[in-house]
């Protein structure tokens, strides 16, 4: 089975997410004075930072790979 096209269009997204995303979230909350805002900037970076480090582009995630193992 071979991996979708939105497969490889998901690392670019989460890249667009980490560094500019995350930052101007960060930077709108810093001139709004918004501590939720700047606390969901971090958590985005954080989450998004995972994904990008622990996870290959395409890589299939568990519940595919149970999914396609019953099916």
């Amino acid at each position: 089975m071979q991996p979708s096209i939105a497969a490889d269009w998901e690392q670019p997204g989460r890249l667009f997410g980490m560094f500019f995303f995350s930052p101007y979230l960060f930077y709108k909350g810093l001139v709004h004075k918004d501590l939720s805002l700047r606390i969901f900037a971090v958590l985005l970076f954080i989450y998004e930072l995972y994904w990008v480090l622990f996870y290959q582009p395409g890589e299939k995630s568990k519940v595919e790979f149970l999914r396609s193992a019953f099916t």
